[in-house]
């Protein structure tokens, strides 16, 4: 749009023409497209396209300082947006749905590549000021995919599942988003793998082979937990501990019988006989103090039975997800 060009100078277009050149400024990557926009919600409250392309367009400008402004107005229009899709016939309804969550996911996307791009280009040295504006950004970027998720899975009933599709592909997005964002933060995370879990379940009631494949690699992962756990529990008493005691008290008997005679002749104890003494009283300590009690023992036997117990559960339902991701 010209410069000298204003909501003034469009009061007299057709509304079919504004839509026309609204489009055609949209794609063109012409920024006067929000103008445009703007006149014809002025004219046409309930369109959808107006009231989303408004907001769009002026997030698409933004500057890496107001990623995290822009994409919380993006968010904000969101469930507006929808509520005029909703009003819309029901076969026009997934297409205009689909149009809005690509929208979002693009921005989304270009939201976190400007911001890798600018943090990536900075100098190394001082790189560390600015690393909680990145995480920042990426979370934006994160929290607008939740955010489209969420809205489109409010406004439609559950057996949209043409639609609802689209909110699951939203928050599967959000999690890979997520799960970036962890590589750039140390310390605690369990807050954010719940919140990962809870969108990754949320996305399986309407792409279930998503949620078998999680489930999978979560059983994978457990039944690699339980095996090392199994693996370093005494249930017998220690007998790595018992062989070496063994073998130490042997060596030092031994040690002390070929000393006690040179010992005897010299009036003092060779290093035969103090080495001898020494792993003797090795020996003693491996018997006293590793082993364990009958009631340590007792309890690892049961705690290794549960194990047990579990990974046979766990590998039947890993067969059952197997089969579910094959078929």
């Amino acid at each position: 749009m010209n410069q000298q060009t204003s909501s003034a100078d469009l009061a007299g277009e057709p509304l079919e023409a504004l839509y026309r050149r609204a489009r055609q400024a949209l794609d063109a990557g012409d920024e006067a497209a929000a103008t445009y926009y703007d006149q014809i919600l002025q004219r046409e409250p309930d369109s959808w396209e107006a009231a989303f392309f408004a907001v769009y367009c002026r997030a698409l400008e933004t500057s890496i300082a107001g990623i995290v402004e822009a994409a919380g107005q993006m968010s904000g229009c969101l469930e507006p947006v929808l509520d005029r899709i909703r009003r819309l016939p029901e076969d026009r309804q997934a297409a205009a749905v689909d149009e809005v969550a690509d929208r979002v996911a693009g921005l989304s996307d270009m939201y976190a590549q400007a911001a890798a791009s600018h943090y990536g280009e900075t100098d190394p040295e001082i790189q560390y000021k600015y690393l909680q504006d990145y995480r920042d950004r990426l979370a934006a970027a994160r929290d607008l995919l939740y955010a489209a998720g969420d809205r489109i899975a409010e406004s439609f009933p559950q057996d949209r599942t043409d639609v609802l599709v689209r909110a699951a592909e939203c928050w599967e997005a959000g999690v890979e988003r997520h799960r970036d964002l962890l590589t750039l933060s140390r310390g605690d995370h369990s807050a954010d793998e719940a919140a990962i879990e809870s969108y990754i379940r949320k996305a399986g009631q309407f792409d279930r082979p998503y949620l078998a494949a999680w489930e999978r690699e979560q059983a994978r992962s457990r039944l690699e937990e339980i095996d090392k756990t199994i693996a370093a529990t005494d249930t017998v008493g220690n007998p790595r501990a018992g062989k070496l005691s063994l073998l130490v008290g042997i060596a030092g008997v031994l040690l002390i019988a070929l000393g006690i005679q040179p010992s005897l002749e010299a009036g003092r104890p060779n290093y035969a006989v103090i080495i001898g003494v020494i792993y003797l009283a090795i020996d003693i300590f491996l018997v006293v103090r590793k082993k364990p009690s009958k009631a340590a023992i007792a309890a690892n036997v049961q705690k290794v039975q549960e194990l047990e117990a579990e990974k046979q559960r766990l590998q039947e339902r890993l067969a059952q997800l197997e089969a579910e991701l094959e078929d």
